[in-house]
Parts: structure tokens; sequence; C-alpha cells
């Protein structure tokens, strides 16, 4: 991946230029965003999981969702070198805490069984993990198969380690979506498997947050994204 004029942006003034995520940075979580959505999605509809979940499309709606400014100025950052260190990381952090919102991560998330989360809930939570981990993420141990990804989920409080038995062999049973064939946040290809209608709600919510991001002084249209460069999936 390649972008021209990569100078940071500085579209906002209550974070300090320094510590905001450039064009570039935006732009790959922005796609990151979209693909697992996208990926998310596509095995849901097929197994009928997370149907009346109130935050839909996946990670794209709702209070607290990736496409939100508040979110997107923290979590851009990881795809910075050197990310991992201080003041990147508590910025990471706030905007990963204000993520954790979302039903799906309150439903799923912590150590101990959420006494209000129904099986439903832990499916989307588990489909949701699930896909993260095969997505390689570039800020993340990547993982090269099936295996790996179970025992990942090992890594994970006990109420939760039965969904990896549970959705990983669900996965398994589908191929994989081609992600790599999303380059770009204008003008993206529907993935055999959406529904027309998630489909639909996902280019409208890609759009509406382009426009926002643009309107903050960000542009993409100089960075451009081969799909022999972003291997996201194993």
């Amino acid at each position: 991946m390649d972008e021209k004029e990569a100078e940071p942006s500085e579209p906002d003034t209550d974070q300090p230029g320094l510590y905001l995520p450039n064009s570039l940075e935006v732009f790959e979580f922005m796609l990151s965003t979209l693909r697992h959505s996208t990926n998310f999605h596509y095995y849901a509809t097929h197994y009928g999981i997370g149907l009346k979940d109130p935050e839909r499309p996946h990670d794209l709606v709702g209070s607290g969702n990736k496409y939100e400014w508040e979110v997107i100025r923290g979590l851009a950052l990881m795809f910075r070198e050197g990310s991992s260190e201080s003041p990147l990381q508590e910025l990471i952090y706030a905007s990963r805490e204000r993520h954790r919102k979302q039903y799906h991560h309150v439903k799923g998330n912590g150590d101990r069984p959420n006494p209000n989360a129904t099986e439903e809930d832990m499916k989307v939570w588990a489909l949701d993990t699930a896909c993260a981990i095969l997505e390689n993420r570039p800020y993340d141990i990547p993982v090269h198969d099936y295996e790996e990804v179970s025992r990942r989920f090992n890594t994970f409080p006990e109420h939760k380690r039965k969904w990896a038995g549970r959705i990983i062999p669900k996965i398994r049973a589908l191929p994989q979506p081609k992600l790599e064939l999303i380059t770009n946040l204008n003008d993206f290809p529907k993935i055999d498997g959406i529904s027309d209608d998630i489909y639909d709600a996902i280019v409208e919510r890609t759009r509406s947050a382009v426009k926002m991001l643009r309107e903050r002084g960000y542009e993409f249209d100089k960075i451009i994204c081969s799909e022999m460069e972003i291997p996201l999936v194993i």
C-alpha cells in the first residue's frame, strides 16, 4: 500500500496534531473496519446470527461505532509504528473503551459471564472475535490456521472457551469471503453471501463516514491499495 503526500492531517484542535492519525492511517483503519463488518455479515447472514442485534451493520452504527470520529481518531493510531508507546496508547485505549460500549461488547466482554447475555448474544461475540482473529490485523499476532484460532480462544476465561467449538466449525464449513476485493472506500463490491439490505446499509454508512472525514480534512483519493498487498485472512 502506497500513499502520496501522507503528511499528518490536522483537522481537529481537540487533539494535538502530532497525535492525530494521518490520512493513510485513517484509510487503513477504515478499510480494516469495512472488511471486518463484511466478514462478520458474510457468516452471520448464512447462519442467521445476530438478526436481532440492535446495532447492524456490525460495528458501523450505534454509539461507539468504528465510523465515529471519537473512535477513529484513537484506533487509527494502531496503524502507526510505535503505537504501543505512550501517549499514543492512552489515545488508543480511550477510543477502544468508547467502542466497547457497543451492544455486542457489553454482552460478550468481561472475565465473568454477563447474566443479561443471551446465547444469541454470545454467538455474535464469538463470531466477531473469530473474524477479528482470522483477519490477521497488522497490529496483532498473526494466525496461520484454524487450530491457532482455537488456541487463541483458549486463552479467554472459561465461560467463553466453549464458543470456539461452536463457531469455528461453522466458519470452516464455508469458503472464506474474498475480502481482498475490497480495496477502497468509495466503490467496493458486494461480496457473495451478503444480503442486499446489509450491503446497502454498509455502503450508506461508509459514504457518510467518508464525507465526515473529508470535512475534517482527510483525503483518500491519492491512496493506492492493490489486492495483493493486503492479505488479511488466512
